[in-house]
């Protein structure tokens, strides 16, 4: 925190964003960027209601795409029949929603449980319960001359200095972060990252993930250290004006 204040324009002033001593190992690691398909979370998902278009096949179904039925879906439909290629419960629904491949950085990750360490009788149950998992949080894009994103200018120097909570800003990196971006802790989740998932030669610095972590304290109701807020606070008086 030696740097003058008035030199202080974001936090990529005060800290390295980008580990350039790590290399990949045979899986992902935590503050390793890892592309995957993130689903869209902006609005309602949709059902994909299906109905066996054969009442002696259990591989063709008919899909009626619908909004979602509060009094109806997900609490049985027991006249419906069993489409044994889909695994489709009678209690179960097919939802529906959009996913882009986008840039993940990875928070934290579960080696599982593997299934050979239970009691022979219990192992069936646990062949695939307990895989290997990863917590991720996407990394949207800004805005930039010739395409204008939700993180517009005025968002995106709230960001730079830390004012969300919920939002992290990551700059440009090599083809990998092709463009000055923001990690999302507003949308965090779990994956197994078992398709179209190409984990990168990029890795955040712990200090970037020291403030995703304090960040997330912050939005659990926990209190961050001492740094982090130091730090917020000199950067939110350098806030330009008219972008407060």
């Amino acid at each position: 925190m030696a740097q003058d204040e008035k030199t202080v324009s974001d936090i990529s002033t005060l800290l390295d964003y980008y580990d350039t001593s790590r290399n990949p190992g045979p899986k992902p690691e935590v503050g390793q960027i890892v592309f995957t398909p993130v689903l869209n979370t902006d609005r309602k998902h949709m059902i994909a209601d299906a109905q066996r278009s054969d009442p002696n096949s259990h591989t063709r179904a008919d899909l009626i795409i619908r909004a979602i039925d509060d009094s109806s879906d997900f609490r049985g439909k027991p006249e419906r029949l069993p489409i044994y290629a889909m695994c489709l419960g009678q209690t179960e629904e097919l939802v529906i929603t959009r996913a882009k491949k986008r840039p993940c950085v990875v928070l934290a990750k579960s080696d599982g449980v593997k299934h050979m360490t239970l009691p022979v009788g219990q192992q069936g149950k646990a062949l695939n319960a307990f895989d290997e998992i990863y917590w991720l949080a996407p990394i949207y894009s800004v805005s930039t001359g010739s395409k204008a994103r939700a993180f517009g200018p005025v968002m995106t120097a709230r960001v730079k200095c830390m004012m969300y909570m919920e939002f992290v800003y990551v700059p440009q990196s090599g083809l990998i972060i092709r463009n000055p971006s923001v990690i999302r802790l507003d949308r965090m989740f779990w994956s197994h990252l078992l398709g179209a998932s190409e984990p990168q030669s990029l890795f955040l610095t712990p200090e970037i993930l020291g403030i995703c972590w304090n960040q997330i304290r912050i939005l659990s109701g926990d209190t961050p250290e001492e740094d982090y807020v130091s730090m917020r606070e000199l950067l939110l008086m350098d806030l330009p004006e008219e972008c407060k």
